[in-house]
């Protein structure tokens, strides 16, 4: 028997250059961390347009919802009773504290999960893990995307987004994603949600 040739295929995920698990641009399966990113094309497959639902594809991790509105997670059995105390939520690799509200995934390029301690690097009470949204960037080049979803409990939801540069000027981009969805609930407990995000992109001399 001969070997053959062997090849294997090797990704970074990064948030402005930095790979969320050190903030260097060190792929994550090189660090003595674990880390579990929930990229957006399975979110589509899924059907999935909300963090708590998103975080069902992380082992080790629950998140729940207190007063239908706010999102609490445990990571590891660390969990956040006053919502800074156990576990980091990042928005593009900086941190979130107060209230963390029921997000709506449409304008997330995926969704990193690094279990285990990372107070070094996020701070105050990264106990359990941090959770990190990294959110859709501004491309030159134009793009649209419009999909709808429904389901139970007469649920419908319509999104989309833009990208391109502004007035064809290669130095300045922009994105905008929004999506608009209803739900009756189940026994009537639904709810209405909009998420507009518009984001701006300027690349310097």
């Amino acid at each position: 028997l001969e070997v053959g040739r062997v090849s294997t295929t090797l990704t970074v995920t990064a948030v402005a250059g930095r790979a969320t698990a050190s903030r260097l641009p060190v792929a994550d399966d090189a660090l003595p961390v674990q880390v579990s990113p929930i990229p957006q094309e399975l979110l589509r497959q899924q059907s999935v347009n909300s963090v708590m639902d998103a975080l069902k594809n992380a082992s080790g991790v629950q998140a729940f919802r207190w007063y239908g509105v706010y999102e609490q997670y445990t990571i590891r059995g660390f969990n956040d009773p006053d919502r800074d105390g156990s576990n980091a939520v990042l928005l593009d690799g900086l941190r979130m504290g107060g209230n963390r509200y029921s997000a709506q995934t449409n304008n997330l390029e995926s969704i990193e999960v690094m279990k285990g301690p990372s107070s070094v690097l996020y701070g105050r009470g990264a106990v359990g893990g941090s959770i990190n949204l990294v959110r859709k960037k501004p491309q030159a080049l134009r793009a649209f995307d419009l999909s709808y979803r429904g389901g139970r409990f007469n649920t419908h939801q319509l999104a989309g987004g833009a990208t391109g540069a502004v007035a064809g000027n290669d130095r300045v981009w922009y994105r905008a994603d929004a999506s608009v969805e209803h739900s009756d609930g189940w026994r009537h407990a639904g709810a209405d949600r909009v998420n507009v995000s518009p984001s701006l992109t300027v690349l310097l001399p």
